[in-house]
C-alpha cells in the first residue's frame, strides 16, 4: 500500500495562490459515456492510470474528507491542444522566453481515450471556480 505525506494545503504566497481549506462542497460535472478525450502522459505509466496523489499540482493532491483517503487524479481535456497546453507547455508563459526543451517533452505521449462509461466530477472548470472565488 502507497503511503502519502499529509495533503498540504497551506499557500507559500498568499497573495499568489488562493488556497482553499477546507475544499468547498463542489458542484459536479457529468461526462457521457462514449465522449472522445485527450491527455498526455508519462511514458513511465499507462494511458488510463490515474495520479495516485504524487506531485504538486494545481487541482492535487487532495485527501477525501470524509475518508481521508488521497484522491487520484487525471488531466483529461477536450482537444489536443488543451491536453498539451495544461501539461507539457503548462509552465511556458507569455512573460517567459518560451522556450520548450526537448529534454521536457521526452517520455510525454498523447492519447485520444474514450470514457467507457458515465462519470460524475467535481467541476473545477473556470466558471465554477469564479463561482467559488477561487
Amino acid at each position: 500500500m502507497v503511503t502519502f505525506p499529509p495533503q498540504q494545503l497551506d499557500c507559500p504566497d498568499r497573495a499568489g495562490c488562493p488556497v482553499v481549506a477546507p475544499l468547498p462542497e463542489l458542484r459536479t460535472a457529468i461526462v457521457p459515456a462514449g465522449r472522445a478525450l485527450f491527455r498526455v502522459y508519462s511514458s513511465t505509466w499507462g494511458y488510463d492510470e490515474h495520479n495516485p496523489g504524487f506531485g504538486d499540482a494545481r487541482f492535487s493532491p487532495f485527501d477525501d474528507p470524509t475518508t481521508g483517503e488521497r484522491v487520484p487524479a487525471m488531466y483529461l481535456a477536450e482537444d489536443k491542444k488543451s491536453a498539451l497546453l495544461e501539461t507539457v507547455f503548462h509552465d511556458v508563459h507569455h512573460t517567459s522566453s518560451r522556450t520548450v526543451y526537448e529534454k521536457d517533452l521526452v517520455g510525454q505521449l498523447l492519447a485520444y481515450v474514450v470514457v467507457p462509461r458515465r462519470a460524475i466530477l467535481g467541476d473545477l472548470r473556470n466558471a465554477e471556480l469564479g463561482r467559488l472565488n477561487i
